[in-house]
């Protein structure tokens, strides 16, 4: 399960299942998306058959912290284990490596996991988890590199879960709890049920993080405290599955920064934060709201049914700050480019968002420009898209994703 936040794609619901380019800059609006977004495959139009009837699973990990030990660059990563069992008594380790297990393919010398502000819908491992009570293992994707935990290849797993943190884990490899993983809460059994679609969201930060408190949400430890799960929490949203017009997108939003909150206060965000879609962000013409005002924290939004095309641009506000504000921005996206964010393919139209279909639209990262510079170099000093310099998913974005995915079985 994923109450803690994992690279999607790679198995919440496999989970759950027993069974750069140069140019761009930050107030453009066209940033350049990261070469790695972390993001396993989708399953999107891959032509395998669809993994049945148990529940669909999308994760997005809007983290503000993993903590020290968990860099990667200026970024960092989780993968994902879990516990499983029908009882409290009957609880363990399932079996399985620790998800996503491969890098991806723009990437492959980089350490497989889900970044800062990316996710992916879970394959299937072919167990109902309507049934079962779920504990999310979250793994310190640095860690488990560090010491080549990687899918080998050849059609095999490698080394699984269990024996990384279960009952036969093997001491050799020395894992540290709240160093290189984090045991959350338990997740219900009756949570998620058949025939029925989940976004999860993965929020907070870790003990020993060194951000502002207020950026890791509500109940945050403060910062430079001891190893611990802090505040991270999973955020479990069961979105629309039911078709709209044929002419129209259906979109629902899911507001998942901390970050703007704390940045731009409740009562000042009222003003800046009503998303929907331009066709010219520059002057907001044509603006069609996804929202009833402006949203609020890990909350999900009612479908809206609205007429666009994939060349269209997603924007906080009507007239949101695109210009830095007390050091903040609030950057226009074209959907092409949240395509490409959200792991689903390249940042060019067409898109994977057609007239039709439901789709899930989720802000996460951090608007202060301060802190998360829209353009980093891989040493974490910031850039302008060009040299190198890449898109820093820690910065406020938009991510998008089918509210009822195509899921895939997991194959190592």
């Amino acid at each position: 399960m994923i109450v803690g936040g994992t690279a999607l794609g790679a198995g919440l619901a496999a989970c759950g299942d027993d069974d750069s380019s140069s140019g761009g800059v930050p107030d453009s609006g066209t940033p350049n998306p990261p070469n790695d977004t972390g993001a396993p495959d989708t399953g999107i139009d891959t032509g395998r058959p669809d993994a049945g009837t148990v529940a669909k699973l999308t994760l997005v990990n809007a983290t503000t912290d993993m903590g020290p030990n968990a860099a990667i660059g200026p970024n960092a990563a989780i993968r994902v284990c879990f516990k499983q069992g029908t009882t409290d008594m009957n609880l363990g380790v399932a079996p399985y490596p620790p998800l996503p297990d491969k890098p991806a393919a723009a990437t492959p010398t980089a350490p497989p996991g889900i970044y800062h502000g990316t996710g992916g819908t879970f394959p299937s491992f072919g167990l109902d988890l309507e049934g079962r009570i779920i504990v999310p293992i979250v793994m310190n994707a640095a860690s488990l590199f560090a010491k080549g935990i990687v899918n080998p290849g050849g059609g095999s797993p490698g080394t699984t879960c269990d024996e990384l943190v279960g009952a036969t884990r093997d001491a050799a490899i020395g894992l540290e709890p709240n160093v290189d993983y984090w045991e959350l809460p338990k997740i219900d059994a009756g949570t998620f049920k058949k025939e029925k679609a989940y976004v999860l969201v993965l929020t907070g930060c870790v003990g020993d993080h060194d951000s502002v408190a207020a950026k890791c949400g509500t109940g945050a430890p403060a910062a430079n405290g001891a190893p611990g799960i802090g505040n991270l929490k999973v955020q479990i949203f069961e979105t629309t599955r039911a078709p709209v017009s044929p002419t129209q997108l259906g979109i629902q939003f899911l507001h998942g920064s901390s970050q703007l909150n704390a940045v731009f206060g409740a009562a000042g965000i009222g003003s800046i934060y009503q998303p929907g879609l331009v066709a010219e962000p520059g002057d907001g013409g044509g603006f069609r709201p996804v929202t009833d005002g402006s949203p609020g924290l890990d909350t999900l939004s009612p479908v809206v049914a609205v007429t666009g095309a994939d060349t269209d641009t997603f924007v906080a506000a009507q007239h949101a700050p695109t210009d830095p504000v007390n050091g903040s921005s609030l950057l226009p996206y074209r959907l092409p480019l949240i395509q490409a964010l959200s792991g689903l393919g390249t940042p060019t139209a067409p898109t994977v968002y057609v007239a039709g279909k439901n789709y899930v639209f989720i802000g996460v990262g951090d608007p202060d420009t301060t802190t998360e510079p829209p353009f980093v170099f891989p040493d974490g000093t910031p850039g302008d898209g060009g040299n190198g310099s890449q898109f820093n998913t820690k910065f406020f974005h938009f991510l998008a994703f089918p509210t009822d995915p195509t899921v895939v079985p997991y194959t190592p």
